[in-house]
């Protein structure tokens, strides 16, 4: 009795996965169409970019291995407590490493307001 050929289809199968979900993380490792990269300052030593946190002082290199360059608009949010100590040394690595357009903004959040009827 011969056995059917398991092994192609199963490549096959693995191939058409592989395809489908490498879509999902590609956004974190490149530039965006509109060449800008956002960022977000955790806290003075480490930063979050799409979806991972990395040690500031690695920021620049990330960028470049992403595709970054001099016209790559970097947008930085900044929590309320960041010193401008902070904002000038990430500043200053950032145009060492070639990056000249570096956008500080406050972080994105949402307010919800709930309003409940007074009780009579």
């Amino acid at each position: 009795m011969k056995r059917p050929p398991v092994l192609p289809a199963t490549i096959l199968a693995c191939a058409v996965c592989a395809l489908l979900t490498a879509g999902c993380f590609s956004p974190a490792g490149r530039v965006a169409s509109d060449n800008t990269v956002r960022v977000s300052l955790v806290n003075s030593k480490t930063v979050e970019i799409g979806g991972r946190t990395l040690p500031v002082d690695q920021l620049a290199a990330r960028l470049k291995r992403m595709g970054g360059n001099a016209t790559t608009s970097v947008v930085i949010a900044v929590p309320q407590n960041t010193t401008n100590q902070d904002l000038a040394a990430l500043t200053r690595q950032l145009r060492a490493a070639g990056f000249i357009r570096v956008i500080f903004t406050k972080p994105r959040h949402t307010d919800t307001n709930i309003n409940t009827p007074a009780r009579p």
